[in-house]
């Protein structure tokens, strides 16, 4: 608006910007209101049409501006790109931050008179903007992600009575995603015949594929509720993100079947196979968790970054400590850690396998 008053030739710019504030105004609410699938949308994309139609036109070329011309055409392919990436909040600051030198140029070339008086236009653009932040608006055909059914999910606490939060077309507080079935057999020990020492009678690492569940939800719940979206697949092909601006929390959970010492690994090798095209931004964490006493007790085992670029396989290593909060585990719970800027939107990141490391004795 400052630039805009600045360099308008007139003596009067005030009509100017309050028009093309207003106009820009909208477009945040549009962004919102396209993401929603809200049937307001059309009247949004009408309304900045009608406004910005000109009645006569008398163009006057103005090269010496084409700078703020290409700096609206570099800030509208940005937004694009952020919209068909899903960053709603950069496209919709993009988009919004275009307008204004769009208009400012357009208005510049031609002689525009809107249906609307400059304070109605403002009352429009406001009541859009209150209308777009409503939860009575958006409609839905259902959720936006298809896939079979499971009954059971994976055994968890669970918070009751909390506002719905994370939601897949919004529609769900949570889901739960199983791999899907291998086309080939995989040799591993059978973990339930083992002891409590996997190491005792061979001193080769062992090495377990992951067959657990994702889990995707919004605190205060610790657990997808029991409405989760349940369905198969592989986070690195699927992506996930919240349906407001909280953070979506996202876990991997491996049941071993039987309880096996700490004290018998020394560490253990997470192979991962990363598909996140946000390099730098993401990180795992291994806990150990006794799901068979109370309160399920876990040994948390450190934080350690992904570095490897998309379509790679990277292996991450956690040491046990030699004193550690609990005896025995037989679970593996892995955190997905985002940058704050991506918060919202799941890690592109698969668990492919683990390996038990034993210890050196």
């Amino acid at each position: 608006m400052f630039l805009t008053y600045v360099a308008f030739p007139k003596p009067d710019p005030s009509p100017i910007i309050r028009r093309t504030s207003a106009t820009a105004a909208c477009f945040p609410a549009l962004v919102i209101l396209l993401q929603q699938r809200s049937m307001w949308s059309p009247i949004i994309v009408a309304f900045l049409i009608w406004t910005i139609l000109p009645t006569t036109v008398n163009p006057r070329p103005q090269w010496k501006k084409f700078a703020g011309s290409l700096f609206a055409a570099v800030l509208l392919q940005l937004g694009i790109a952020a919209a068909l990436g899903e960053e709603s909040l950069i496209a919709a600051l993009t988009l919004g931050l275009a307008a204004a030198p769009i208009l400012w140029r357009i208005r510049q070339e031609r002689n525009l008179r809107g249906p609307f008086r400059p304070r109605s236009t403002i009352m429009i653009a406001l009541i859009l903007a209150i209308l777009a932040s409503t939860h009575y608006l958006p409609i839905s055909s259902g959720s936006a992600i298809e896939g079979t059914y499971t009954k059971n999910p994976s055994e968890g606490q669970k918070t009751k009575g909390a506002a719905p939060g994370f939601s897949v077309g919004g529609k769900y507080r949570g889901v739960i995603l199983s791999p899907e079935e291998e086309q080939h057999t995989i040799l591993v020990p059978p973990l339930p015949m083992m002891g409590r020492d996997p190491f005792l009678l061979h001193k080769d690492p062992i090495g377990i594929p992951f067959y657990g569940v994702y889990w995707f939800f919004q605190s205060p719940d610790r657990a997808p509720d029991d409405d989760a979206y349940r369905t198969k697949g592989s986070p690195d092909k699927m992506a996930f993100h919240s349906a407001d601006i909280n953070p979506l929390k996202m876990e991997a959970h491996q049941n071993l079947g039987r309880l096996i010492d700490v004290k018998a690994c020394s560490r253990i090798d997470v192979v991962i196979r990363n598909a996140d095209l946000i390099v730098g931004s993401l990180a795992i964490e291994l806990l150990l968790v006794n799901t068979t006493e109370p309160d399920h007790p876990f040994q948390w085992l450190g934080q350690a970054p992904i570095t490897s670029k998309p379509g790679q396989q990277e292996t991450l290593s956690f040491k046990i400590p030699s004193a550690t909060a609990i005896q025995q585990f037989d679970e593996l719970t892995i955190r997905f850690p985002r940058a704050r800027y991506r918060a919202t939107r799941s890690a592109r990141i698969a668990i492919d396998r683990f390996y038990l490391i034993p210890r050196a004795k």
